[in-house]
């Protein structure tokens, strides 16, 4: 079996028994937070929108139809109707394989389109079984909405096994979602970078700089963790660390920081946002020990695999959630020394676990 079938077939079959589900068709799922709902007796579309960037996100969830005559038939049928002729785009999609969830086969293929100037993301997934079919659509033109976009994939749930049907399920996967391996040991960050974007041939100003943290976990059980903030329009950049040790018990991840602090920085002569100059300001960093349900998933829209934390409650490390309703953040491998350090500090190199 490809790699690439794993990484799909992984996100469809992970249970989540504590978030709140929606059901529509045959096809279970949970929408990220802050999502507003149209209902339509052929479709749901749930959207968020950023008024301000002209950044958005859609999902369209299309009631269970009847097929066209199998897996590919069906998919081809719901890519020129759904997707092409509503979006008008001619791109053929990029394709996953075939895989199958409780008895119900289903594809996932996606584009890329350019829509006034803007890159849109266009995706599909698309259920077959018992003569039926049942199709989800992805659209969305900001990668800023990637995290919700992958934690809306990896929720989705066959409501109706097909009687007698062998889902084909990966190997190493626990029925919580989680891979059986639970090294954790390398370098694990959030990393987004803002900048001036175009949305409809006009330019529209964000929140310009970037926001990276992340975790070191070294195999001697220490770990270091780091937060730098660098906006264009401010004069200072802010950085925290600290270090400690850190341990595994089954899917419980205990975080023990022994120092820490938080550290204003000017910018260099310069200006540039990632340029350092002196040290202006050190104050007490709160050190907070939390034992985290961790697990790692295989994104199909990027195949990384992320390390996913929960705790009941946002921490002053990990910031807000990345999905609310999970209570869940999400840091991606990096297999190099961050780049957002200070003069004199850095992190012992160590390839990410994956």
């Amino acid at each position: 079996m490809s790699k690439a079938f794993f990484s799909l077939l992984f996100l469809l079959c992970m249970l989540k028994p504590f978030a709140q589900k929606n059901s529509f068709g045959v096809v279970n799922y949970t929408v990220p937070a802050d999502y507003q709902l149209i209902k339509n007796d052929n479709v749901l579309t749930y959207y968020k929108e950023n008024n301000t960037t002209g950044a958005y996100c859609n999902f369209f969830i299309y009631k269970l139809m009847p097929g066209q005559g199998g897996t590919q038939r069906d998919f081809e049928y719901n890519w020129a109707n759904l997707v092409q002729t509503p979006f008008k785009f001619i791109s053929s999609p990029a394709m996953q394989p075939e895989a199958v969830l409780k008895g119900w086969k289903f594809l996932l293929g996606n584009t890329r389109y350019n829509d006034n100037g803007v890159a849109t993301l266009a995706m599909l997934i698309n259920f077959s079984g018992e003569s039926d079919m049942q199709a989800i659509c992805i659209l969305s033109n900001s990668d800023s909405y990637k995290t919700d976009i992958e934690n809306f994939i990896s929720s989705i749930d066959i409501s109706r096994e097909i009687a007698g049907s062998e889902s084909t399920q990966n190997p190493n996967a626990s029925p919580d979602g989680t891979t059986s391996d639970n090294s954790i040991a390398g370098l694990w960050t959030v990393r987004d970078d803002q900048t001036l974007g175009i949305f409809n041939g006009n330019t529209k100003s964000t929140t310009i700089g970037y926001f990276r943290h992340g975790y070191l976990f070294n195999m001697d059980g220490t770990y270091a963790y780091y937060n730098k903030i660098s906006l264009t329009r401010s004069k200072t950049i802010s950085f925290a660390y600290e270090t400690g040790t850190w341990s595994v018990n089954g899917d419980q991840l205990t975080i023990t920081p022994a120092k820490g602090q938080n550290e204003e920085w000017s910018k260099s002569a310069s200006g540039k946002s990632d340029e350092w100059g002196s040290r202006l300001k050190i104050t007490t960093r709160k050190l907070e020990t939390v034992t985290y349900t961790f697990g790692k998933k295989t994104s199909p829209v990027d195949h990384l695999t992320r390390l996913l934390l929960q705790y009941d409650k946002q921490t002053e490390r990990d910031g807000k959630y990345n999905d609310t309703v999970l209570r869940q953040w999400a840091y991606s491998p990096l297999d190099k020394d961050p780049e957002d350090l200070p003069p004199g500090m850095k992190f012992n190199y160590m390839k990410s676990a994956k």
